[in-house]
């Protein structure tokens, strides 16, 4: 996973409030939080740091609101140098929900490596799905780490315009597949 989205992540934990934020880093091993902080924005890490974050922020905050900090730092992600870019290009053209879910698939490989692949299917007036496919197994068996996907598209819909977004997170383990049912 970029460096540069974990730091968005690490950051995004201010979000959460002073007291909550100082738990949450309290229950991440050191090591995980130091080799996030100090790593070059543009090098790879192990997505088993962002695992490690999102798991912690779960079982501290409760999985509602580790989904608001994943919309959260989505945001944070958004605004800096590596996704950027695609949502400024994106608004000026006319940002809404459905061309902000249509360019996931390249902002993932900017931000995942050998974590599968995303396509967009529009399904009506204001929903969509992205399809993860081979998704690998750190991912497809750990329900938190997904939740936070769907907490990040989520805060994608919501940058876009969409009112009361919300991806639903369905697994699809034997075919090696996520699906995340956006709506707004």
């Amino acid at each position: 996973m970029r460096a540069s989205h974990l730091q968005s992540n690490v950051a995004a934990l201010d979000d959460l409030g002073a007291v909550w934020a100082r738990r949450v880093r309290d229950a991440v091993p050191d090591e995980v939080l130091r080799e996030i902080e100090e790593s070059v924005r543009v090098a790879w890490l192990p997505l088993e740091l962002d695992e490690a974050l999102t798991g912690a922020v779960e079982r501290v905050c409760g999985r509602d609101r580790m989904r608001r900090w994943s919309r959260d730092a989505i945001a944070r992600s958004a605004e800096g140098p590596l996704l950027g870019p695609i949502m400024g290009a994106l608004t000026r053209i006319g940002l809404t929900p459905h061309l902000a879910l249509g360019r996931v698939p390249r902002g993932w490989g900017l931000v995942y490596r050998h974590c599968g692949h995303l396509r967009y299917e529009r399904t009506g007036e204001t929903s969509g799905e992205l399809v993860h496919e081979d998704v690998p197994d750190l991912v497809l068996h750990n329900r938190p780490y997904l939740e936070g996907i769907g907490g990040s598209m989520d805060g994608i819909m919501e940058l876009s315009g969409g009112p009361q977004p919300h991806a639903e997170v369905v697994v699809e383990p034997d075919a090696r597949r996520v699906r995340y049912r956006c709506r707004w």
